[in-house]
């Protein structure tokens, strides 16, 4: 074991504690009979001592070794455990090596029996066994580790005795407890001008009640690969390093590290927008965001930011994608019609953005020319998205006829009625249409989405069978349920009775999740996925 871990673990556990419990001793009656002690067990000097009473937590000078400790615990069972991992940054030759040592120490205390005379034992023990290795060469980076996936738990692992080679280095989260390092002993090596160690006091300042080193693992994986990574470091853009090494989305969409060392051409700004960046330390979202709306001459508002952000980042991949088109690279534009939109509507922007989306989408199935402002920016969305909806003529493909015709006949099982209610899957795109029309949302435009898995079922009282009352999209491969809206996609405000949200709940659980898409037979046993918990 190297000593800088003996002795740091040494340093974290020795000398710090005293067990305690209560125990009578038999004496004689001239010496006053049985009496009531307090002993202990001191973890400085390992050795059990009589002490004098005291409550939990408070400060005692240790007999034996005259340390101060604190005492801990006085019951029936006591106990001291701690655990955790401490990373050794070390040389090996041309290489340097990152080896993750984890840690475990349980100090208890136990009666032998249940008599108030009984001895307690005590059981001390601590070990510190290395688990990973990481290895940074010149010609790439890989790791070993000592544990295998259990397959009796989700995330379980096994330790082995035998170390394992992987090809990509993971994401270590959790193992920054404590890294030891000496960066003069690195030289020579492909992290001597890392820079690791400004990591990690950057993380100590970031996180100053809990004590961080974030993940220097990983920030040297990237480094090796992309050297950039230190300049971003050194020049000040701590936030954005630290959500690189924490793996978001929106750092791979903003930054372009591959290639790249200096950090204009790495964010994409000139020296007075570092600057600015800099300052207010930007996160990735909001750099990605500035790159999309800025121009020559304009400088968007916090208020655009947030709308930006908002598309980009909180709605699916392809309304981000469809916006991105609708916009045509005028994003300054797009985001002040949502906003605009937004302040008159009183709505959120994602329902903006979907119904804008959703309005110019049937506007182009109906050959209408967008190309114009008053078409694609129209003052009043609601009122041209309701014209749309209702102009909409029913153009079903043969593709689609035969799609909607092979659902209807193989998913006929999924009808179901309980309660007053019943559900049944759409059968023809005129439906959706005229599901659309009466319950004032734009379902009639989702065919292809329908045929293609995202499959709409008709929610509606089992006495009407005929009449629209809430309308359901399905996941039918993860089997989960995407969305559930009544008229008007509940813009009046009132929410989805509980009944129904409890039908859906009962229907997924008992028809839905039991249905073999395959052989068109219910199992006996209900599957176990994940949309138990959608519901």
């Amino acid at each position: 074991m190297p000593k800088p871990v003996t002795d740091y673990f040494e340093h974290k556990h020795a000398g710090r504690h005293i067990l305690v419990w209560n125990r009578k001793v038999k004496l004689p009656i001239e010496c006053g009979g049985p009496q009531a002690i307090q002993e202990g067990y001191c973890t400085a000097c390992k050795m059990t001592q009589q002490i004098d009473t005291f409550g939990n937590t408070d400060q005692y000078i240790c007999a034996e070794c005259g340390k101060e400790v604190t005492v801990i615990g006085a019951g029936k069972r006591t106990k001291i455990a701690d655990d955790g991992f401490v990373t050794l940054f070390e040389k090996q030759g041309e290489n340097a090596v990152a080896t993750v040592y984890r840690y475990e120490s349980e100090i208890s205390a136990e009666k032998e029996s249940k008599s108030p005379y009984a001895h307690w034992n005590v059981s001390d023990w601590r070990r510190v066994w290395p688990i990973e290795k990481y290895v940074y060469t010149k010609e790439g980076n890989f790791a070993r580790h000592r544990y295998v996936t259990s397959y009796f738990g989700y995330g379980a692992t096994e330790y082995t005795d035998k170390w394992h080679r992987v090809d990509r280095v993971r994401h270590t989260k959790g193992y920054g407890d404590h890294t030891i390092f000496d960066m003069t002993e690195l030289q020579g090596t492909v992290l001597e001008n890392s820079h690791f160690d400004v990591y990690i006091e950057m993380m100590h300042k970031r996180y100053v009640h809990v004590r961080s080193d974030g993940d220097p693992i990983k920030y040297c994986d990237l480094y090796t690969k992309y050297p950039g990574m230190e300049n971003l470091l050194l020049n000040g853009f701590n936030k954005i390093v630290e959500e690189k090494v924490d793996g978001s989305k929106a750092a791979t969409m903003a930054l372009r590290l591959k290639g790249n060392c200096k950090p204009s051409d790495i964010l994409g700004l000139n020296k007075a927008e570092q600057r600015i960046c800099r300052a207010e330390q930007w996160n990735c979202k909001k750099l990605y965001c500035y790159k999309l709306l800025r121009t020559p001459s304009y400088t968007p508002t916090q208020a655009e930011y947030d709308t930006m952000e908002a598309v980009m980042f909180r709605t699916t991949k392809d309304t981000a994608r469809d916006f991105t088109n609708y916009c045509a690279g005028d994003f300054k534009k797009g985001v002040r019609y949502i906003n605009a939109q937004k302040r008159d509507r009183k709505r959120a922007v994602v329902t903006i953005v979907n119904l804008w989306r959703d309005y110019l989408s049937m506007s182009e199935k109906l050959g209408e020319d967008i190309e114009s402002p008053h078409r694609r920016y129209p003052k009043n969305l609601q009122r041209e998205h309701d014209r749309v909806v209702q102009k909409t003529e029913f153009l079903e493909s043969e593709t689609l006829k035969a799609g909607f015709q092979k659902l209807a006949a193989d998913f006929a099982p999924f009808a179901y009625e309980k309660d007053g209610l019943c559900i049944r899957i759409a059968e023809s795109e005129k439906e959706l249409i005229v599901e659309g029309k009466i319950l004032n949302h734009c379902v009639g435009g989702y065919g292809k989405s329908h045929c293609e898995g995202r499959s709409i079922f008709f929610v509606r009282r089992a006495d009407a069978p005929d009449t629209p009352l809430y309308t359901l999209q399905v996941e039918l491969k993860r089997k989960s349920k995407l969305q559930l809206h009544g008229y008007g996609n509940e813009r009046d405000g009132k929410p989805i009775p509980q009944e129904v949200t409890a039908f859906i709940s009962d229907w997924l659980q008992n028809v839905l999740l039991r249905y073999d898409v395959q052989t068109h037979t219910f199992t006996e046993k209900r599957k176990k996925t994940k949309a138990a918990s959608a519901a």
